[in-house]
């Protein structure tokens, strides 16, 4: 039976394993409230409704914020998620009407349902994560969500009238119902993956919105309802990259016109799922992505280029789809962690030419 330990100020547990868990804020708490380092989880409704809270630090430490735990915090203005959170849960900041500045770090890879409904005054230059690596973008015209998230749950931005701009970046798949609904200033959007999932009405109230840009105009008309089909334009790949080079070389993905190959991968991602039709990985795509520690390949795949993924130190597994036929030179050069590389199941004298000799030890063959 684990036992719980008051830490500091009645607030903060730990468990028998260790673990410091931020119960709740302390009643009518006024102003600035630090949450003590160690502390590795915020419970679900821990500061709720505490609308005098003007700011809050969390910690590094902290790897769980749980649902609701900021909704109606109506005094915050600005919030800065540590890295190593995984999930913005349901309802976090729901409320936060007079939150403006978010950055959320690139380990989030969900943003639940919810999440950030009815964050009126959040706008401009919210959602990139700067402060870990003291980089300084200004001038940033659109909202930048990082590449490593995934999902955007049902009503995940609802309601944010103030929000002008967005783009969703490569990795996202889903977005829910109502996601952007009432968004009355939303002009123009940026969707920059391959969406194989949408909601009912994501950009319902939306009553200003001109522009949905888009690599994969054929799904989002697929996906979407008429309603939204004269808003889809194509997206140029290279207004992208030029884009992308005007802000900060390491925060963005970048992908060919036609979407079939993929160009290079922003520095500061942990996790990243390449799309289905996808073809290429160009030359030097993933070079010097050191805080990549779990990439997907789809079986769409057939090229990867000279020094792909050099350079990526925390690798230590990696699945390659058979329908791959060329590899360039120092394709996995600089993996200190890379133990083995998983291969389709009679496919190893395949691979044994296409991978250097001193990677043929870490072949392993999946069993079907």
């Amino acid at each position: 039976m684990n036992k719980e330990k008051p830490i500091v100020e009645n607030v903060v547990i730990a468990d028998s394993e260790g673990e410091r868990t931020f119960v709740h804020c302390p009643e009518n708490y006024e102003g600035e409230y630090i949450i003590p380092d160690g502390v590795t989880a915020i419970a679900p409704l821990a500061f709720k409704n505490c609308s005098q809270l003007e700011s809050i630090v969390i910690p590094n430490s902290v790897r769980h914020i749980g649902h609701h735990a900021f909704e109606g915090c109506t005094a915050i203005e600005e919030i800065k998620i540590p890295i190593g959170i995984n999930t913005i849960e349901e309802g976090t900041f729901m409320g936060c009407t007079n939150l403006s500045s978010v950055a959320i770090p690139p380990t989030v890879n969900r943003i639940e349902k919810n999440a950030f409904r009815e964050c009126s005054t959040l706008d401009s230059g919210i959602y990139y994560y700067y402060y870990e690596f003291n980089l300084e973008i200004k001038d940033l015209s659109y909202n930048i969500l990082p590449s490593s998230i995934e999902i955007i749950g049902d009503s995940a931005f609802r309601g944010c009238s103030s929000l002008e701009y967005i783009t969703i970046p490569f990795g996202v798949t889903t977005i829910g119902k109502n996601a952007f609904s009432d968004c009355r200033r939303l002009e123009e959007i940026q969707v920059l993956g391959i969406i194989t999932n949408v909601g009912k009405d994501p950009f319902s109230g939306c009553k200003k919105l001109e522009s949905i840009y888009t690599l994969s105009i054929a799904e989002l008309h697929s996906l979407l309802s008429p309603q939204y089909h004269s808003l889809i334009k194509p997206l140029d790949a290279f207004e992208i990259i030029d884009y992308k080079d005007s802000i900060a070389d390491e925060l963005i993905d970048t992908y060919s016109l036609d979407g079939k190959v993929f160009l290079h991968c922003s520095k500061y991602t942990i996790k990243y799922r390449i799309p289905e039709g996808v073809e290429e990985i160009c030359a030097k795509a993933f070079a010097g992505c050191k805080l990549l520690k779990e990439v997907s390949i789809p079986k769409t795949i057939t090229r990867i280029g000279y020094g792909a993924f050099s350079g990526c130190e925390q690798i230590k597994t990696i699945l390659l789809p058979e329908s791959i036929e060329s590899i360039g030179q120092n394709t996995f050069y600089g993996y200190k962690e890379l133990k083995e590389i998983y291969i389709p199941n009679g496919s190893r004298e395949k691979f044994e030419k296409l991978l250097p000799k001193h990677l043929h030890d870490k072949l392993k063959e999946l069993k079907q």
